[in-house]
């Protein structure tokens, strides 16, 4: 089981910043949302 905590918004969406999957803890220092991915990569060739 991993517990989910310490939320905080970027960009308007919440995400955990602190997870704990059993017996350790893992902090995230900061998520990227939307990093300039062209449209172009979702195409199917």
């Amino acid at each position: 089981m991993t517990l989910y905590s310490d939320y905080r918004e970027v960009k308007g969406i919440k995400f955990p910043f602190l997870l704990t999957p059993g017996n350790g803890t893992l902090k995230i220092e900061s998520y990227q949302v939307n990093t300039g991915i062209s449209d172009d990569e979702f195409v199917s060739k």
